[in-house]
């Protein structure tokens, strides 16, 4: 027989529940109807209706039980509410968050409650889906195994000491059919300089173990001798010189049409890392875009950040929105080009440019920072994003962005970029990473 609760659960644990369908249903209820809706929107409106009867003391008991409910859809302080099903055809019980409650008595409450009856109408909005209880998901660095527990990730992706800085989340554990929404734990491995601002990045594709690339090392987009540094992403980096006033191109890469197909119209954040920050304070940078040398697309410019050897650049979208898609696209021309205000001659280090997906993605920006061996804690369906440090909770960090979920039958791979307090961002900073996700279904 199906079994039906209405309660909370909290962050740490612990739950309160009251069992209103099934057998085994709480004492005091004589009789209830959950009066199921069934939408086509995000979340869904429904409602109880419970009739108990029992002791003054105890129905009074039960009225605090609702109203302690209804309150929590405010805050989290005492456990998300929550409608929680088992069915005989499944073999575990499914969640759905309640992000609205009211409680309505009938007119003949205060009399009914005398005699030791009370009617409750319980209206509320929930999420339109039900979620199994969180499994982790194992994660796989490129070359790597898959793994849980903490996969280690650098603050870049080269090929020397298999240092990455992404991992593939498998989600096929979960045996679901609809999309995934991911929990992710952060850990800061770098025992120097707190965690200051970081980015995470999704990028989905539906190709088996394929995701296009988005890291590119600077010497592989110049014709310039490498020079070689045990700071620098792939061991070296390319110091390129220009005269006058104008936009120069300092490196070019060519996109493939599979990795266009793929990144089809997902926004990227183009991040640019320096091998040291440049002292010339009026450079300029932006993307250009070509096919078979003729213009497709130009990126807004971006100056250099308030400190640190990093610039991001203004989104972009690789492929071009107005074909059609029946076939492959053409592959692309990317160029990084700067400008420079000054005069006389002009010279930048760059050690990469990195593409930072945006199909999911969250910017979180230093508060106080993260010491070594905290943990940043990204829980988007409770609308939190907090940090756990030596038994503590504190917020070291504040967050922008979406949340990361995997399209039913796709891939989803996880980038992070981050730098110190400072701003620098240090190839050798290292990250363990954990994703959490559930079942989920829209009907039980």
């Amino acid at each position: 027989m199906d079994t039906l609760e209405i309660g909370t659960r909290s962050l740490n644990g612990s739950q309160s529940w009251v069992q209103v369908l099934g057998e085994g249903r709480h004492p005091l209820l004589t009789s209830a109807k959950y009066l199921r809706r069934i939408s086509d929107q995000p979340d869904v409106e429904e409602e109880l209706l419970l009739f108990f009867r029992g002791s003054l003391p105890d129905l009074e008991g039960m009225l605090r039980t609702f109203q302690s409910m209804v309150a929590a859809t405010q805050g989290h302080s005492a456990g998300l509410p929550q409608l929680t099903l088992k069915t005989d055809v499944e073999s575990e019980a499914y969640f759905s968050p309640i992000l609205e409650a009211h409680l309505e008595e009938s007119l003949e409450a205060i009399e009914s409650t005398a005699l030791g009856a009370l009617r409750l109408r319980v209206l509320f909005k929930r999420c339109n889906s039900y979620n199994s209880a969180e499994v982790e998901l194992p994660l796989t660095p490129p070359g790597g195994s898959s793994q849980t527990g903490g996969t280690t990730l650098y603050n870049h992706e080269d090929l020397h000491t298999a240092h990455h800085g992404s991992a593939v989340v498998n989600t096929a554990v979960l045996d679901t059919n609809l999309p995934v929404s991911l929990r992710v734990e952060l850990t800061n491995n770098f025992n120097a300089q707190a965690l200051g601002n970081c980015s995470l990045g999704l990028l989905t594709s539906s190709a088996m173990g394929y995701f296009p690339k988005l890291d590119f090392e600077a010497e592989e987009g110049s014709a310039l001798s490498p020079i070689a540094s045990g700071s620098a992403s792939g061991g070296a980096y390319v110091q390129p010189t220009w005269t006058g006033n104008d936009w120069t191109n300092l490196l070019s890469y060519q996109i493939s049409d599979t990795d266009l197909a793929i990144l089809n119209d997902t926004s990227l954040l183009p991040v640019v890392r320096f091998s040291t920050r440049p002292a010339d304070a009026s450079l300029q940078f932006r993307l250009r875009l070509s096919q078979n040398g003729a213009l497709i697309f130009l990126s807004g410019a971006a100056g250099l950040g308030r400190q640190g050897n990093l610039a991001a650049l203004p989104a972009l979208r690789l492929n071009q929105t107005v074909l059609p898609g029946v076939e492959m696209p053409n592959g692309l021309q990317l160029e990084l080009q700067a400008i420079s205000s000054e005069t006389g001659s002009h010279s930048v280090a760059l050690d990469s440019l990195r593409l930072l997906p945006q199909a999911g993605f969250a910017s979180f920006t230093a508060l106080g920072g993260l010491p070594y061996s905290g943990k940043l804690i990204d829980q988007p369906a409770w609308g939190l994003a907090w940090s756990r440090m030596a038994g503590h909770e504190l917020q070291s960090h504040s967050r922008f962005g979406t949340e990361f979920i995997i399209p039913a039958g796709s891939y989803g791979k996880l980038f992070v970029v981050g730098e110190g307090i400072s701003g620098q961002a240090e190839i050798e900073r290292s990250f363990s990473l954990r994703a959490w996700g559930s079942k989920r279904r829209n009907i039980l």
